[in-house]
């Protein structure tokens, strides 16, 4: 009894180390997102108002993870809805948290219980995933579920019906992600004769009853999208083996995998060795794939943190061994990731949380940000996933070494084109120019201008009323923070950008006469000069020409935060800091 409260505390710190990324400035909408968490919730969202996926938008993954934001997905204001969507994966992973350490306790008692609970609870990859709308905390959650069924049938002797269920939650995880698969081929070689058709009956009905109702409305899309794709997509992510083979293994939980390989062997004889052939599958499947980010670690933490607990168990009488295991290589870790997970705000999303334009988003979370959902309904293609979109098209096309050079092929462009040409705003961050090809690239900025230059990648860009010939580049028509510039810090409005001793900044060229304002905050004195010509007033700086300008400022003094503050790690050289940036554009000349 004490064991289990003990699990049950373990599990509620687990869902507070989750959430505790979500409570800071700007509340769940200022953490941290990644692109995929605002794909899947808008996906959710739209297909709870009426537009289907396959059918109306491609969506390149199984329907199951709709069903599970679906709880969240239906209110009515997308950002308040997807921040609750990261609630929600936060006490996810509590329950996997939770379900990791039962499993093992009935298994192998208390001890590995414990050991397992306490893994799965700090595990880098995990704790990242399980803070927002991304696939791995409900795969997790399925497959968990099935095994501890599965694991109660086979120790308790119920009646087959939990072998049904514990094959129809497998049968979830399959339509969460493809990844689910390896469980329903793992139970193969672990369930006896006798009930892995009652398993297997499981896992077909929830396909059916999960997947069907939205792949049938585009039956062959939903194949093209799911299965073609993802066996034919250019290579992206981590590409070399070795260092896979590291990140598979190192990334934060040393401890977890050196545990886990201790009770690979140590379940080989038993029924559980299910988690075995998992892990093994997994990593293989990692391994072989043309697609691989440590993110995807957070998948393997289900059938690792398992086997390292039986692998604790088995080392029960060298307990002190064990514990010193995993304070040594996975305390630290743990804590530089709750560090960077709580000071870290996402400066984008907070950002476009207080401007609402219709724009379309290559960045799917900007367009839940301001309050909406990607366009739709307008006879313009719905573009939920424009990185999904390109690459389908590109793949479809031929093959490619990986996916710069996909996306740089003419095959996948004019997919993007027709949301674009029908689109009055547009946010392109970063991926817009590494989506588009040079060609397109031209294009826009002759039909686009930048509304707000001194956002940076973070422009709203405007249809022009009519196209300009000759237009500056994309990249020339924003501010651009070169050499001796570091990234934005704080929480919108309240923002500010260090500098070091001298500093570069690129501005746009102008029809005419534009106006630089900037305030700075420090005890420097600073010097100015523009295209090489040194200049006074640095509360106002007048801009004109039709090409690129280059400011540089100069500091008198820097200083290093880590010699200022003894507990402080920040070895920067920091002059002052940009408090505010305004840019003004003037009438034409003449």
């Amino acid at each position: 009894m004490r064991a289990r409260s003990l699990l049950i505390a373990i599990a509620l710190a687990a869902f507070l180390f989750r959430i505790a990324a979500l409570i800071g400035a700007g509340g769940p909408l200022g953490a941290t997102s990644s692109y995929d968490d605002g794909v899947y919730f808008s996906a959710s969202a739209l297909w709870l108002r009426g537009v289907i996926p396959y059918r109306d938008f491609v969506f390149v993954h199984p329907p199951g993870i709709l069903w599970f934001l679906g709880l969240i997905s239906w209110l009515p204001d997308p950002a308040q809805a997807f921040s609750a969507a990261r609630v929600l994966a936060c006490a996810a992973g509590g329950v996997n948290t939770l379900l990791v350490g039962l499993i093992v306790m009935r298994a192998a008692g208390p001890f590995g219980g414990i050991v397992a609970a306490a893994l799965y609870a700090i595990y880098p990859d995990a704790m990242t995933a399980e803070r927002s709308a991304y696939l791995e905390p409900f795969l997790n959650l399925a497959c968990l579920s099935s095994m501890y069924f599965w694991l109660e049938e086979n120790r308790s002797g119920a009646r087959l019906r939990r072998a049904f269920l514990s094959g129809f939650l497998s049968g979830v995880a399959c339509a969460v992600k493809l990844w689910g698969g390896i469980w329903v081929i793992a139970a193969a070689f672990a369930l006896d004769r006798k009930r892995y058709p009652r398993f297997l009956a499981g896992a077909v009905f929830a396909g059916l009853l999960l997947v069907l109702p939205l792949a049938a409305p585009a039956m062959n899309e939903f194949i093209s999208q799911t299965l073609r794709f993802q066996f034919s997509r250019p290579p992206d992510g981590t590409l070399d083996f070795a260092t896979r083979l590291r990140e598979i293994f190192t990334s934060g939980h040393i401890a977890t995998s050196v545990l886990a390989l201790i009770g690979f062997f140590a379940v080989m004889k038993l029924r559980e060795r299910v988690f075995a052939i998992a892990m093994l599958l997994t990593i293989i499947g990692f391994l072989a794939s043309s697609s691989y980010w440590t993110q995807y670690n957070a998948h393997l933490a289900a059938s690792q943190c398992v086997l390292a607990g039986f692998g604790a168990a088995a080392l029960s009488n060298r307990r002190t061994i064990v514990i010193a295991l995993i304070v040594l290589t996975q305390a630290w870790p743990f804590t530089r990731e709750m560090r960077n997970a709580i000071r870290s705000r996402s400066t984008e999303l907070l950002t476009f949380a207080q401007t609402s334009v219709p724009a379309f988003a290559f960045d799917p979370t900007w367009t839940l940000a301001m309050h909406r959902l990607p366009p739709h309904g307008d006879g313009a293609p719905v573009i939920v996933d424009s990185y999904g979109v390109m690459l389908r098209e590109a793949a479809r096309a031929g093959r490619f070494r990986d996916t710069t050079s996909a996306f740089q092929s003419p095959a996948p462009q004019p997919a993007i084109l027709a949301r674009l040409a029908a689109s009055n705003y547009v946010l392109l961050g970063w991926r817009g120019p590494w989506q588009m090809n040079a060609r397109d690239r031209a294009w826009f900025a002759s039909h686009f201008e930048c509304t707000n230059p001194e956002a940076g990648e973070l422009c709203v860009w405007k249809r022009r009323a009519q196209p300009l010939a000759n237009a500056p580049s994309i990249e020339d028509q924003t501010i651009r923070f070169l050499d001796g510039w570091y990234a934005i810090e704080g929480t919108p409005p309240d923002t500010w950008r260090w500098m070091s001793r001298r500093s570069v900044m690129q501005l746009p060229p102008v029809n005419g006469i534009a106006h630089l304002h900037l305030q700075f905050e420090g005890n420097a004195t600073l010097t100015f000069s523009l295209d090489g010509h040194p200049i006074e007033r640095a509360d106002d700086i007048e801009i004109a020409g039709n090409t690129p300008h280059t400011l540089v400022i100069t500091a008198d003094r820097v200083f290093v935060p880590a010699r200022v503050q003894r507990r402080s790690r920040d070895q920067r050289e920091l002059s002052v800091r940009l408090k505010r940036i305004a840019w003004n554009a003037g009438v034409p000349a003449g």
